[in-house]
């Protein structure tokens, strides 16, 4: 169906960059899903075809340096597949849902290779509109579950409402679950879609989706999806839509990143992290902001979970009505702070958005981005693309960004073997990370830092004055 050319790139930093072209002008090609697999191999896949209405699910598969082969699933059942899910049963295979027509959801059992071992078709309910595909996981007990949503008309429009199945490793359905419009109390959806199925950690499961508005609601279900509860969550009266996470932290807490909008003006967005809390508390924080003039945000958004500390994200915003989309991919911490970015953009598509974002064990993570054009020809097709830590700036958007002589002068010596010092502001905190982005020191009203015991290497120096504005300077420790 296509061809991939792997292009190896010059190192930078201690990892090697690499890029993946796949697909081109004469095919549609959406990777919009990603999962890492037992060898740590990225997978991502989607679909592909002639165009957007003559499909069939397409992955690839590729390893840390680059090395990478692709499947198509060709069966003519298999024709226009969407929402495609998949994780990785304990026996190996892959298990693997989507739906067709918005009226059946097919379950389908794959090897290593991609080949068909198993597959079911499960109709929608008679009395449903429409059944859409939803997200996998795997549960403790080694089953697969399933959750997405089935579509009710009813006298105040479609209306939409939660279904579960749980399946054996061969795709039969060991139970499953329905709601309707009647049999759910709660927080109502119109035209629900689920956003993430997560397992809670206390047991059952977590659904984050769209709730009345546009906000987030967070529901719980325990292990015979029941309905336990739910919470609507807003910030400060303000929408928090199209959210993503990946992982629990600490205090059942879950960090997304979505898009924060005004109920009176819902054009002027801006991105938002949130931490949301089982027991529907939200704390939220605006981290770029953007002006409804020149800037607007699709619902492309993606995490990856790399380590108790880091976290990476990435979302895709697009100049209102002149230049190029930019896929902006953020380094976080679990404190909601923005400790690098990096933009990827190109002159030649209207729109340049993420798929799927996955880590890989060196630090650093792989992206799936796409091309395409909002009019005229309107094909797909993208890269996958392997990043070092070291290939994110460190200057986080929230924090001032000094001119290089600038901060040349602020932090000396540098390179440093005992102490740097700090020159032209009075420092409050200075904050040390490493190269993991873990914080290593903190030294409060100083204006030296001790990096003696410190390991060789570069390290990020997050600064704050007396006033509160922030200052990130790279150091080198000899």
């Amino acid at each position: 169906m296509m061809t991939c050319c792997l292009m190896v790139m010059a190192a930078m930093g201690y990892a090697q960059q690499w890029e993946i072209d796949f697909g081109d002008a004469s095919t549609y090609t959406w990777l919009s899903q990603g999962i890492t697999d037992r060898e740590q191999n990225a997978i991502f896949f989607g679909k592909s075809g002639c165009d957007k209405t003559d499909c069939y699910p397409y992955f690839i598969r590729v390893d840390e340096e680059g090395n990478h082969q692709s499947y198509v699933l060709g069966d003519e059942q298999f024709h226009n597949l969407n929402k495609p899910s998949m994780v990785q049963m304990e026996d190996g295979n892959f298990f693997m849902v989507g739906d067709v027509e918005k009226s059946a959801i097919y379950a389908i059992v794959l090897d290593s290779d991609f080949n068909v071992l198993s597959f079911k078709r499960y109709d929608k309910p008679e009395d449903a509109h429409s059944m859409v595909g939803g997200h996998l996981v795997l549960d403790y007990d080694g089953t697969v579950v399933l959750a997405g949503s089935c579509n009710y008309e009813t006298g105040n429009g479609v209306w939409g409402r939660h279904y579960f199945c749980r399946f054996d490793n061969q795709a039969d359905t060991i139970a499953s679950r329905f709601y309707t419009p009647e049999t759910q109390p709660g927080i109502l959806a119109y035209e629900y879609e689920l956003d993430q199925l997560l397992l809670n950690p206390h047991g059952g499961f977590v659904l984050l989706g769209a709730g009345i508005n546009g906000t987030r609601s967070i529901l719980r279900f325990d292990n015979d999806f029941n309905y336990m509860g739910g919470n609507q969550l807003y910030a400060n009266r303000r929408q928090f839509s199209d959210a993503y996470s990946d992982h629990w932290l600490p205090n059942d807490q879950l960090l997304v990143m979505g898009r924060v909008a005004s109920f009176d003006d819902p054009y002027f967005e801006s991105i938002g992290l949130a931490k949301l809390g089982l027991d529907g508390t939200m704390e939220s924080i605006e981290r770029f902001y953007c002006n409804r003039d020149t800037m607007l945000l699709t619902q492309n958004r993606c995490m990856a979970y790399y380590n108790d500390t880091t976290i990476y994200g990435a979302i895709d915003c697009k100049w209102y009505l002149e230049g190029p989309s930019i896929t902006r991919v953020c380094l976080v911490d679990t404190e909601m702070e923005v400790i690098g970015l990096k933009e990827i953009t190109t002159e030649a598509s209207d729109y340049y958005a993420p798929g799927s974002i996955l880590s890989t064990p060196d630090g650093g993570c792989i992206i799936s981005v796409m091309e395409y054009h909002a009019f005229g020809e309107n094909y797909y097709h993208g890269k996958i693309i392997k990043l070092s830590r070291e290939d994110f700036n460190p200057i986080p958007c929230s924090v001032e960004e000094l001119p290089q002589e600038a901060i040349k002068a602020l932090v000396y010596p540098n390179p440093a073997k005992e102490k740097v010092t700090i020159d032209g502001i009075e420092a409050a905190e200075v904050q040390v990370y490493n190269g993991l982005g873990q914080l290593v020191k903190t030294v409060r009203n100083s204006n030296e830092i001790s990096v003696e015991g410190l390991a060789e290497g570069v390290y990020l120096v997050r600064i704050m004055d007396a006033e509160g504005k922030n200052y990130v300077v790279r150091v080198m420790k000899e």
